[in-house]
């Protein structure tokens, strides 16, 4: 199953041993999946979560600097975003050529000449005669080019050129020789949030350099045939001192094919977390493609010596933990980082020590940390909801007193203008009102999340035993109900004197910006869903289960609007959008009325359609692994719909068995008798050994490992259905938690 676009020639020259491919599970992964829609997954190496990505950059425009069906290669970069709507990054370009060609040489590099696998890229330059190779440790690069005999080698170092942000950005950089063989520099691109980069470039054999300035340079050599070039690259966002430290530790010698080794090796450590059997070739393709795709991001924003960049811009020191970026909170709060607390809780403490950095060095966490800047990006404030959620899930080794400041600085400070604006937009309006008032933007969206962090916050409260803070966020987690319109029985806008938004005009398909602004990238279909909290409280406003399931079945299958242009989904999903997160988690809603079975056909229909193992790949953006996360936990057969409530919400799985290897040495295995495509419907379920009736799972089976078993069939059964084996919901009522504590301690594993 190894992903590679190239001649059988190079292919054999270029051929590796490998261990055995039911233990190498990076040969289950394809890295060019999603690298030609917009998805924006691009086939760079890194490593898990790390700061350098050498990697291919040939489409500017596109977010993350690359299309697999453009043949026109600029150079090969260093650091990338994938899967985001925004662009940026994508700096430091080298390009090897011959024929003395200059700065700005583009070459044709069709993807049939690419190859890559997790840690690896490599290139064929067949106008050249030049074959192109990189990978990585966490912060430095390391490029192997083999050249024909030319006494016109060249490497162009284009410090002008990288990822551009709705099409422009201002990028150009510095740089100077310190000896025969190395050099430092930096780049600043304003693409996005403006920020720079710094580097140090050692070569493997001295070079002859001709400077251009801000646009970067190139270096001249002479090559025997089949002779190999070695360039390191280490970067940085504190200094090239830094850079080169980060090299001379990472990287100290020149042994290519030991780097790629250790690169390879480590993915496998990550992807052997999961033992998948069963399912198609394609369906384990994509799985651990969402593995893989899932530790692209956060990146590393700390080096080797512990310095980072804050949010203003002064460098600073952790105390020992790794600082990160690209925290698209928005986005990776839902699934992505549940995720992490499960299968990699180290770096979910260390995601959370760098919120507390944040607040600490700045007076706010992030909300849209790009590089060492924060940009504003998306609503919410999603620190509230991650660092709960982790906490309640048994991640404590942080400072909670810290934390809960942060939090309740989030919500309860508007702040004021510049780097001083707080997390929460039109907080002041939503403390006063108990809504974001229209005609301010995306005022719906706006009130539904931060009830949705202030439930966070109560939970939090309750765990770090603040008594006094519970009842006050909890009262605020129900502000929701402020919004809902007995008439149309959706969540609509209301003024400062309770008018409803668009009296004349209103229209539930209707998308953002093509006639209502109530709503975040979405219409009022997708946004009925978004008090998780308290998915019963809006049970009982639709007027019943009857009304919700019969609402849940109009939603999905509704059409009209402007959902053509923005939900690829639209023919096969009604008004659910797969290809954006608002309203990912509302097919597990059935299970609040009794209806899994209607859950289980929905998940699997969008596990069999929105993620394809081809250059397509994933509906929507893939948003920085919130997307791979919700294929890796549906697969598995339950999601974490609700956050700060250690439970799981059943769906139904995809493969014969699936073993987590967790992290503290313990294994939690799922299996699924019976399953195939057609009987994609739970039956009945055990829990280690014992019968379970309820559509929801403990959190604790995936810290003390234990045994999950599916018996699947393909109608729709009883399992589940009653009234008493529901998830829960802030308005359940006191006989409903002590059927659910009485349940899981029958499991003999604690809550």
């Amino acid at each position: 199953m190894k992903y590679k676009f190239l001649s059988l020639l190079v292919a054999a020259a270029l051929a590796a041993p490998h261990i055995q491919a039911a233990e190498d599970y990076t040969e289950r992964v394809n890295v060019f999946l999603g690298s030609n829609s917009s998805a924006q997954c691009l086939p760079a190496a890194i490593r898990p979560f790390g700061m350098v990505s050498p990697g291919p950059l040939n489409w500017p425009q596109a977010p993350c600097g690359y299309q697999s069906r453009v043949d026109q290669m600029i150079g090969f970069n260093h650091t990338h975003l994938q899967g985001t709507g925004c662009g940026s990054y994508g700096v430091v370009v080298l390009l090897p050529t011959t024929g003395n060609a200059e700065l700005g040489t583009k070459v044709k590099v069709p993807v049939s000449n690419q190859s890559a696998e997790p840690g690896y890229y490599q290139a064929s330059i067949d106008e050249m005669g030049i074959n192109a190779e990189m990978t990585c440790t966490q912060r430095t690069a390391i490029h192997r080019y083999t050249f024909p005999k030319s006494n016109s080698a060249r490497v162009l170092i284009d410090l002008g050129q990288g990822v551009l942000y709705c099409g422009k950005a201002d990028i150009d950089g510095e740089m100077v020789q310190d000896n025969k063989t190395s050099f430092s520099g930096s780049v600043n691109t304003t693409a996005w949030g403006e920020h720079r980069t710094w580097f140090h470039l050692e070569f493997s054999k001295p070079v002859k350099f001709d400077d251009q300035g801000i646009r970067g340079g190139t270096v001249a050599f002479n090559t025997k045939d089949g002779e190999a070039l070695l360039v390191k690259v280490g970067i940085s966002y504190v200094s090239s001192e830094n850079a080169k430290l980060n090299m001379q530790q990472e990287i100290p010698g020149w042994d290519f094919d030991a780097v790629r080794k250790d690169a390879k090796d480590e993915w496998n450590g990550q992807l052997s977390k999961f033992d998948v059997k069963g399912g198609t070739n394609d369906q384990q393709v994509n799985f651990y493609t969402a593995v893989y795709h899932s530790m692209f991001h956060p990146q590393l924003s700390s080096d080797v010596n512990h310095q980072y960049r804050d949010l203003n811009g002064k460098v600073r020191t952790t105390d020992g933990h790794k600082h990160y970026t690209v925290l698209s909170t928005w986005d990776t709060f839902r699934a992505a980082h549940p995720l992490y607390t499960v299968i990699t809780p180290d770096l979910q403490t260390d995601v959370i020590k760098t919120m507390l950095d944040d607040y600490r060095d700045s007076g706010w966490g992030p909300r849209w940390k790009l590089g060492p800047k924060e940009v504003f990006c998306m609503p919410g404030a999603w620190c509230d909801v991650i660092i709960s959620d982790a906490y309640v899930k048994g991640i404590t080794n942080f400072n909670t007193e810290e934390a809960w400041d942060l939090v309740y600085k989030n919500a309860t400070d508007p702040g004021g203008n510049g780097p001083e604006r707080g997390r929460r937009d039109n907080l002041a309006d939503y403390l006063k009102y108990g809504y974001v008032t229209f005609p301010n933007y995306i005022n719906v969206a706006k009130t539904m999340e931060h009830a949705y962090c202030d439930f966070n916050i109560a939970q939090f409260a309750d765990a770090l035993g603040k008594k006094d803070q519970v009842a006050v966020f909890a009262d605020r987690a129900r502000n929701y109900e402020n919004l809902w319109d007995p008439r149309t029985k959706f969540f609509r806008g209301k003024d400062k004197d309770g008018n409803i938004s668009y009296p004349d005009t209103f229209n539930p398909v209707t998308y953002t910006g093509k006639g209502n602004n109530d709503y975040c990238e979405g219409n009022a279909w997708q946004w009925t869903w978004h008090a998780m909290q308290d998915t019963r409280g809006v049970i009982n406003l639709m007027g019943g289960d009857d009304e919700f399931e019969a609402k849940l079945d109009q939603f999905l299958s509704s059409t009209g609007g402007d959902s053509g242009g923005h939900n690829a989904s639209h023919k096969e999903f009604g008004q659910y959008w797969h290809g954006n997160e608002p309203d990912q988690h509302a097919l597990y809603a059935y299970n609040y009325v009794g209806a899994p079975a209607k859950a289980a056909k929905w998940v699997r229909k969008v596990l069999a359609t929105e993620y394809r193992n081809d250059h397509w790949g994933i509906s929507g953006n893939e948003d920085a692994g919130q997307m791979s996360a919700w294929y890796i936990f549906s697969a598995m057969g339950f999601y974490p719909y609700l956050h700060s409530v250690p439970e799981y919400t059943i769906g139904s799985p995809l493969f014969d068995e699936v073993t987590l290897n967790l992290p503290n040495g313990n294994r939690c295995v799922i299996t699924a008798k019976n399953n195939s495509a057609t009987n994609m419907y739970v039956q009945s379920m055990k829990i280690n050994g014992q019968a379970w009736d309820n559509s929801y799972l403990p959190h604790s089976l995936l810290v003390e490992g234990g045994k999950i078993e599916f018996v699947m069939g393909p109608k729709p059964s009883a399992w589940a259905t009653s009234s008493t084996s529901r998830p829960w919901s802030m308005s359940d009522d006191w006989a409903a938690e002590a059927r659910r504590n009485a349940s899981v301690d029958a499991l003999g594993i604690a809550q």
